[in-house]
């Protein structure tokens, strides 16, 4: 008999986008009375509750938690021996559940699997400049998995206490570190990759996002040597020191303006070449903006981050 899912999606005013989530995952080729769906709702102010209930799904109430709590949440009423997590701004292909089940049991160490987002055919430049072009991926051995699109047993989702509800941001980085602790595999795979309509479409809202998403990146980057971690750090040191020499020495203002640029042009390079598409002048220079405008973000949300560790330093002493 085929194992028992529960599909859970955290939400929190998308009702521009819950209903074609929901029906995405009415659709799948997986029989309908082995799996279950749960939204989360995050205290949302809109529709998406009433449109979730009104498409026949289970709603809770997971207002004031943050993105681990709410995950959490849905993981405590969920019936199933699997849990699969897509976001409420995500769209699943017919055969996401049976993709994902059949990943999840193809060798017994694996404790969780993934596959990541793509963008919509009706995409911004600022989204087709972020995706570029993800190669397909039958199956690969990785040491973060994005919780987009994410499948779990509840077993396993058990032995590592579910995600870490105290952090803002980075709850997948931190439950994929305690799944490898467990001494097990994480596996992506583009067969349970799905369609992302919730990707920044501007730069404000991409800088945004960005800030968000590293002001915990102190307790939640993937290791010590995590490398983008560390030329985050690099790029905001350059810009302190851009903004200090702007009152002293205009000479080492510059320097650490072309340093930083420097920065944003590896990690260009770097992902330029990791999507393998064909060269294109105005899509790298797209892509270069884009990584300066990330690691200014970054660096932002870094400052966040490192004043909040030292904050609970001082609480705890």
């Amino acid at each position: 008999m085929l194992p028992f899912v529960s599909i859970l999606i955290p939400a929190f005013n998308e009702d521009k986008n819950i209903s074609r989530c929901i029906l995405s995952i009415n659709e799948q080729n997986y029989p309908k009375e082995r799996y279950e769906v749960i939204v989360m709702d995050n205290g949302s102010t809109d529709r998406t509750a009433q449109i979730a209930t009104e498409l026949g799904v289970s709603v809770i109430d997971a207002s004031g938690l943050l993105i681990g709590g709410v995950r959490n949440a849905g993981a405590r009423v969920a019936k199933g021996d699997i849990l699969a997590y897509i976001d409420a701004d995500c769209l699943a292909p017919k055969n996401w559940i049976q993709s994902g089940v059949s990943l999840l049991y193809l060798e017994s160490d694996i404790g969780a699997v993934g596959g990541g987002c793509d963008i919509g055919p009706s995409a911004s430049w600022v989204e087709r400049a972020w995706v570029i072009n993800r190669p397909y991926i039958e199956a690969t051995y990785v040491k973060i998995l994005a919780t987009g699109s994410f499948f779990i047993t509840k077993d396993t989702f058990e032995e590592v206490g579910g995600f870490n509800e105290t952090v803002r941001a980075g709850e997948d980085t931190e439950i994929s570190k305690e799944i490898i602790v467990n001494n097990k595999n994480l596996i992506l795979s583009s067969a349970i990759r799905v369609i992302h309509l919730g990707y920044p479409l501007t730069l404000r809202s991409f800088y945004e996002r960005q800030v968000w998403q590293a002001s915990d990146y102190v307790r939640t980057r993937k290791s010590g040597l995590d490398p983008v971690f560390i030329l985050a750090n690099l790029f905001l040191v350059s810009l302190l020191v851009f903004l200090v020499s702007l009152f002293s020495n205009l000479k080492v203002g510059l320097t650490a303006i072309v340093i930083g640029g420097g920065i944003a042009m590896m990690l260009s390079i770097y992902r330029y070449r990791r999507a393998s598409a064909r060269f294109s002048f105005l899509l790298f220079f797209q892509v270069f903006i884009l990584n300066y405008l990330y690691l200014v973000a970054r660096a932002v949300g870094l400052i966040k981050s490192y004043k909040r560790e030292i904050y609970n330093f001082i609480s705890i002493n």
